[in-house]
C-alpha cells in the first residue's frame, strides 16, 4: 500500500490511487520528475488514516475560493496547507474536501503546482453537510487504507484579515504562524530561487481592466509614467531594482516566486496583493497599495503586512481608474523601501489598522463550522 501525504516540513508523504489529477499547466509540467509513485512504500493499514478536512471562505459573506484569489489564498489554501503540516502522519491519506468548485476554480491549479510536496485527493461536495459535518458525494476508499478521520468543517482566515487591528498578541502569533508554514511550502513547491542578495527588488504589480466585474474593474491610467518614474529614481538609488509584473498573466507558482524574490510589493488594490504573504525578513520588506477611495476601508492587505512584519503605506487614489498623483506615489515607495533597507523597526500602533476602521464580524454563531481562533481583543 502507497503512502499519499505531503512533504512538508522536511518529512516526505506521498501515495498511489488517490492523488487528484488536473490538466497539466507550466507548473505540473516543471516537476513531473517530483510525481508521488516515485517515493511509494508499503504502509501499515493499522498505523493509516485518511485525513478529510474542510476550509471554507467566507460562508456569511459570500466570498468565493473559486471565483477570487484572496478568498481562495486565505480561505483555503493556507489554512489546508498548515493543517497537513501539523496533523497528518506519514502513512495517512489526506483529503481536501472542496465545498465551493465553480468554475474557474484556483483550488486544482495550485494541487496541481503543490505535486512536488502535497500528494491529494480533492472531493467536490455539498455545502449541505451531514450529521458528521461532511457530505461528501464521491468518495470511494480503499478499505486497507484504514479508518476515515473528518475533522471538523472550519472556516478559512480571509475575513479575519478585513480589519484585523481588535485581536489579542495570540491571534496575531497564529495567523502569523499560518502564512509563514503556507508560504515556505509553497515556494519550496514551486522551487523559488532564493532572494537576490545583491539587489532590492522593488516589485510593481500592472493591472489590466476586467470587463464584466465591475466590482473587481480598477487600474492606474498612468501606471506607465509611475512606473518610468519609478525606475528614475531607483537609477540613484545603486541597488534598487525595479520589476513589473501582471500576477494575471503567471501561474500560481510564477506568482508566488515572484513575490518571494521582493523586498517591496507596489500594487493597486486587488487580490493580486494576498503574495505579499510571501514576504520574507520582518522589517526588511515593504508593501505600497494603490487605494481607490471606494475601497480604503478594506484593510486586510494592511493586516498581511503586519503579520509578515511589512513596512505598509497607502498611496490614494480619488477613483477606481483616476490617475495618481506620481511624485506622491513615489515618495511613499521610497519612504518605504527606506525604512526596509534599513530594517527599522514598525510603530506598534501602526502596524496594523487602527481599531476604529472596518472590521467583518467574524465570530458570530458558526453551527457546524469552527472558528480557527479568538477573533476580538479581550485586553481591558
Amino acid at each position: 500500500m502507497a503512502k499519499l501525504l505531503v512533504a512538508l516540513a522536511g518529512a516526505r508523504l506521498c501515495g498511489a490511487g488517490l492523488t487528484y489529477h488536473d490538466a497539466e499547466t507550466d507548473a505540473a509540467r516543471a516537476i513531473q520528475r517530483a510525481t508521488c509513485g516515485a517515493a511509494t512504500t508499503d504502509a501499515d493499514p493499522t498505523k493509516s488514516a485518511i485525513r478529510v478536512a474542510t476550509f471554507m471562505a467566507s460562508p456569511t459573506r459570500g466570498g468565493s475560493a473559486s471565483t477570487n484569489y484572496f478568498h481562495f489564498f486565505f480561505g483555503a489554501l493556507v489554512p489546508f496547507v498548515h493543517w497537513a503540516s501539523r496533523e497528518a502522519g506519514p502513512n495517512d491519506v489526506v483529503i481536501l474536501n472542496d465545498v465551493d468548485y465553480r468554475p474557474p476554480h484556483f483550488i486544482p491549479k495550485a494541487l496541481t503546482a503543490l505535486r512536488p510536496a502535497l500528494c491529494v485527493k480533492r472531493l467536490a461536495t455539498s455545502r449541505d453537510m451531514g450529521r458528521n459535518g461532511f457530505g461528501l458525494l464521491n468518495a470511494t476508499f480503499p478499505r486497507a487504507l484504514g479508518d476515515v478521520a473528518f475533522r471538523r468543517p472550519e472556516i478559512g482566515i480571509d475575513h479575519h484579515l478585513y480589519g484585523c487591528g481588535l485581536y489579542p498578541k495570540r491571534t496575531y502569533d497564529a495567523l502569523t504562524e499560518r502564512l509563514r508554514v503556507t508560504t515556505a511550502v509553497l515556494a519550496n513547491a514551486c522551487g523559488c530561487n532564493e532572494t537576490n542578495k545583491k539587489a532590492f527588488v522593488v516589485t510593481v504589480v500592472r493591472r489590466k481592466a476586467q470587463q464584466g466585474f465591475a466590482h473587481h474593474n480598477r487600474t492606474v491610467p498612468n501606471h506607465g509614467a509611475f512606473t518610468d518614474a519609478l525606475r528614475a529614481w531607483a537609477d540613484t538609488q545603486g541597488v534598487v531594482q525595479i520589476d513589473e509584473v501582471d500576477f494575471a498573466e503567471l501561474d500560481l507558482c510564477g506568482q508566488w516566486c515572484a513575490a518571494r524574490r521582493s523586498q517591496v510589493i507596489v500594487g493597486q488594490h486587488g487580490a493580486g496583493l494576498s503574495n505579499a504573504a510571501f514576504l520574507l525578513d520582518p522589517t526588511k520588506v515593504g508593501l505600497v497599495e494603490i487605494a481607490p477611495a471606494q475601497m480604503q476601508y478594506k484593510n486586510m492587505f494592511h493586516c498581511v503586512a503586519g503579520l509578515v512584519g511589512a513596512h505598509y503605506a497607502v498611496v490614494q487614489q480619488p477613483e477606481p481608474h483616476s490617475p495618481i498623483d506620481v511624485p506622491v506615489a513615489v515618495q511613499s515607495v521610497a519612504d518605504v523601501v527606506g525604512l526596509a533597507r534599513r530594517g527599522a523597526a514598525i510603530p506598534p500602533r501602526s502596524r496594523y489598522p487602527h481599531k476604529r476602521q472596518h472590521h467583518l464580524p467574524v465570530c458570530g454563531p458558526s453551527g457546524a463550522w469552527a472558528i480557527p481562533f479568538d477573533c476580538y481583543d479581550d485586553r481591558k
